[in-house]
């Protein structure tokens, strides 16, 4: 309402207001959310503690959107790109003639395109809502749709692991890097790829796990074990990973939750095997290097591109990868993550409720959860 577009193809979603933040001009940007952070599963959560209709309401509405809009249900594009999920507009960009995160050609003119979001990317890739939503109503388009989502994580970690186009990703990285100006905080050959703990890393064994969840089938653990090895283990130079780089590291507690949520489901499957010691060795190990060399993020706001209200909620992620270790600590020994995880959550909530712009749209996203 707020942007007059009330069409077939975004009904369901949200108004990605954040992105207006810094718009001066006299019309709202406009700018499309989909499901980043996986706002379905946010929803259903608060219907579930709630009780309340209007929850399920906008969350029934959202999964449609996802399920008929958001998915790039197709065989015909390149394999990297079919069946997965669309992210939300370009940051700070009106959508033009996108739809979704594709580029428009009116944004040629605005932006490098070397370091434009375009096309479905494991960095945005949101199935838990989805799993939820089908336990919740039974609809079986929901538990298509994890399938669908998973199979993309399988087919572009196939990919991945093909030489040639290890070799490209490499050039499309120093292509990148070499037309990025010096000034930016943001590096892309940091953020986006699989391998280390990260958000593509992270939303890749979330998905697979809610895939596993939902059918059982050994193909999508065996995918994520895999990953898991590739991006983490338990002799890492923790220290060399650099994750106090905040606008480029910061999405390896993305990955650390995802290792928690491995370690419940392997648990749930009754598997206490040396894959499901090796992930607890690792967690427990970063949880440590956390304990003794995390901060706030607000603490170094010169360290941040945009030092606003999205930061404090990420640091919830932080308090859930503390509560993990607790979970995974020997009896007695994980009292120090506990302890960690309270400071880091009500810490953050005082910081967050600090800012004038906490019912956005992107920060609400994180605090549903």
């Amino acid at each position: 309402e707020v942007i007059d577009e009330y069409g077939w193809r975004h009904f369901g979603d949200l108004y990605a207001d954040h992105e207006n933040a810094l718009n001066d001009g006299p019309d709202p940007l406009i700018s499309h959310y989909n499901n980043q952070y996986d706002c379905l599963y946010g929803m259903l959560v608060q219907f579930m503690r709630s009780g309340d209709g209007r929850w399920f309401l906008l969350a029934d509405q959202l999964g449609a959107h996802v399920r008929d809009i958001d998915i790039y249900h197709t065989d015909a594009d390149r394999p990297e790109y079919n069946h997965g999920l669309f992210w939300h507009t370009e940051h700070y960009t009106d959508a033009q003639t996108a739809t979704h995160r594709c580029y428009s050609m009116k944004h040629a003119g605005q932006k490098n395109l070397a370091n434009y979001g375009g096309g479905p990317s494991l960095s945005h890739n949101y199935a838990t809502g989805l799993v939820c939503h089908y336990f919740l109503t039974g609809m079986s388009s929901s538990a298509e749709a994890v399938e669908e989502l998973a199979g993309f994580v399988r087919e572009n970690f196939l990919v991945e692991k093909v030489l040639a186009r290890r070799l490209l990703n490499l050039l499309r990285k120093l292509k990148s890097t070499l037309e990025q100006k010096n000034t930016q905080l943001v590096q892309l050959n940091k953020v986006y790829g699989l391998d280390g703990p990260g958000r593509s890393s992270g939303n890749a064994v979330s998905t697979l796990m809610d895939a596993v969840v939902l059918t059982g089938n050994k193909r999508y653990l065996d995918c994520a074990e895999e990953i898991i090895r590739l991006c983490i283990h338990p002799a890492d130079d923790i220290a060399r990973r650099d994750l106090l780089d905040i606008e480029n590291r910061w999405m390896y507690t993305v990955f650390l939750q995802a290792l928690g949520k491995y370690l419940d489901v392997k648990s749930q499957l009754g598997q206490s095997d040396s894959m499901r010691e090796y992930a607890r060795i690792c967690l427990l190990n970063y949880a440590g290097w956390m304990v003794k060399n995390e901060r706030f993020y607000m603490d170094s706001p010169e360290k941040l591109e945009y030092p606003n209200e999205t930061w404090p909620a990420q640091e919830i992620r932080k308090c859930n990868v503390f509560l993990f270790a607790y979970k995974n600590s020997s009896q007695g020994s994980g009292q120090r993550f506990l302890a960690k995880a309270e400071h880091y959550y009500s810490t953050a909530l005082k910081q967050f409720f600090g800012f004038e712009t906490t019912n956005l749209t992107r920060p609400m996203a994180l605090i549903m959860q």
